[in-house]
């Protein structure tokens, strides 16, 4: 807040009320002001979309209810608060989960204020008095058919007066009422609300079967369900890409660059990795970026990892890709794909085109425009200039655009190890009538993927090992993904520049979408299916481990 680099926040604007004249009193229960806004909503916000999740398992019906008014109503965005009055069976949903399952079971004691008599019983100044909220709320005398889950109740329709609304119910009652119920009732409604709009909520399966979740609770003072097991998928594609549009508008608020979001991977990725790994008997703990890695790694939870599966791009830095295996290599926690140096490489495009260099390894002609912006007498830089003005602070490659025949190689394994899986021939298209005497411009620490630009204008075929072209290609790519040490497996790009292949980009950390990602097709073309892919880069980066003693060189 000193440096006017914030957000505007609770905190924030009790700081601005106050200024200068903000005491260590004050600022002491601004702290625990906050921890408390924090505490208790955490936990019983918790309870209540818990609720939700598994209602819609087991209450289809309601759902498509509801996702045919947000459908009618919303349309192809997600739901905003302003749109909270024109969805009443959404907002009849939300009151059905929380009579259904309410958060505080039995509610804070009380105390009669006065002697009181009630159905002839004395109830004397000071007897304490605990409202059974649940009772209340699945009492038929209240709610007909409690037991059911009906959200129509709270609708107002011929002949039919709406029941009794549960917000007065569990939030308490009294001066002991909470006082954060309004955030609660807007956290709930754009949770749920949207959770509607993208996703549809079913039984799990296993083996073909549908599982039943058993509706139990674990003691406490709020209600919680004890664990159980539900199926939660985009509704559909274009829920799938609006998932992905808020994840990446997320980041770019953060300020990230779109290029940078591009990288990252997409849930469908994430969640075939853990299927595959899970499938093959391993039990999977999500570690989602650095900063959750570096909590795990304070709290000793990697103590009980055996072995760590890096999918992390990472997003700051020219080495950013290598942030995560420094961290594993410095705790000496095994991982699957290279080593920090080798991500650390891949990355800066330039670097690595002089790496290939000095293996002899064909790689497009290329000149990199240093950071100090010394002028080099190329005719070939007319442009370095206005790209210095821009780039400040960044290396500028800059390299002759080959539109020849482009193919992929798949390297799968490590060391003596390491073989190709295949190789795929990629269709690009000559972008904007690009000349192929050309020159193409490279941001080392921005812009790592070739051709980024023409991506929508591709398409790829299986290439024949027996062609002597395709057998140089693939002796290239395993070439360059040695000399850059790579392990486990990756995926280089070589574009042909008349009659010679060209190593175009090495790609340690590679896209492993069960879908459609270029990788998973090769491997299918050539008989490995995505969970053998797994399975052998686990298998492959235990078998590289050594015991930590040997690797420092002591004996035991």
């Amino acid at each position: 807040m000193e440096e006017g680099n914030y957000e505007p926040s609770f905190v924030s604007r009790l700081i601005e009320q106050r200024g200068s004249l903000l005491s260590l009193e004050e600022e002491v229960k601004i702290k625990h002001a906050a921890a408390a806004v924090y505490q208790a909503g955490y936990d019983t916000t918790a309870s209540t979309i818990t609720s939700f999740f598994l209602a819609m398992a087991l209450f289809p019906a309601a759902q498509h209810k509801a996702q045919e008014e947000i459908d009618r109503v919303v349309g192809a965005r997600l739901p905003t608060p302003e749109d909270r009055v024109k969805l009443p069976y959404v907002n009849a949903l939300i009151n059905e989960v929380l009579r259904w399952n309410p958060v505080v079971q039995i509610g804070i004691m009380h105390a009669a204020t006065e002697d009181d008599i009630y159905e002839g019983y004395l109830i004397p100044k000071g007897a304490p008095i605990v409202p059974n909220i649940w009772a209340i709320a699945h009492d038929p005398d209240v709610y007909s058919d409690p037991m059911s889950f009906r959200p129509e109740r709270f609708l107002a329709s011929d002949g039919h007066t709406p029941e009794r609304d549960p917000h007065t119910l569990v939030f308490g009652f009294g001066r002991r009422i909470c006082p954060g119920r309004p955030l609660a009732d807007f956290n709930n409604f754009l949770t749920i609300a949207r959770s509607l709009a993208v996703f549809q909520v079913q039984k799990a399966t296993k083996d073909g079967k549908e599982i039943d979740p058993i509706v139990d609770y674990q003691e406490g003072i709020v209600g919680h369900l004890s664990p159980f097991e539900v199926s939660i998928q985009p509704r559909g594609a274009e829920h799938e890409a609006l998932i992905r549009s808020i994840e990446i508008e997320d980041f770019i608020s953060r300020g990230f660059s779109k290029s940078e979001c591009a990288d990252l991977a997409d849930d469908v990725t994430i969640n075939g990795i853990a299927s595959a790994l899970e499938s093959l008997g391993h039990r999977v703990v999500h570690v989602p970026g650095i900063k959750t890695l570096v909590k795990h790694l304070s709290a000793e939870h990697h103590k009980q990892w055996d072995l760590v599966f890096n999918y992390s791009e990472g997003v700051f830095g020219s080495a950013r890709e290598s942030q995560v295996p420094a961290l594993l290599e410095a705790y000496q926690i095994p991982f699957t794909f290279s080593d920090s140096a080798t991500l650390a490489t891949g990355i800066d495009k330039g670097k690595t085109k002089m790496l290939l260099e000095h293996y002899r390894i064909p790689t497009s002609p290329f000149v990199i425009v240093p950071r100090s912006g010394e002028v080099v007498d190329y005719a070939a830089l007319e442009d370095q200039i206005p790209l210095r003005a821009e780039f400040k602070d960044q290396e500028i490659l800059l390299e002759k655009f080959l539109d020849g025949r482009e193919f992929t190689v798949a390297v799968l394994g490590s060391g003596d190890r390491a073989r190709v899986l295949g190789v795929s021939e990629v269709t690009w298209y000559n972008p904007e009538g690009r000349k192929s005497d050309d020159l193409s411009v490279d941001f080392a620490t921005s812009f790592s993927k070739a051709g980024r630009g023409v991506g929508h204008d591709m398409g790829h075929v299986h290439a024949d090992p027996a062609d002597p072209l395709v057998k140089e290609i693939a002796e290239i790519g395993f070439s360059a993904y040695q000399a850059l040490g790579c392990k486990d497996g990756g995926r280089v790009d070589i574009r042909m520049d008349g009659a010679v292949p060209c190593v175009i980009e090495v790609n340690p950390i590679f896209g492993l979408r069960p879908d459609h990602s270029l990788f998973t097709w090769i491997a299918k073309n050539n008989g490995m299916e995505y969970q053998d892919i797994i399975a052998e880069i686990v298998d492959n980066a235990l078998l590289r481990q050594k015991p930590v003693t040997e690797a420092n060189g002591l004996k035991n």
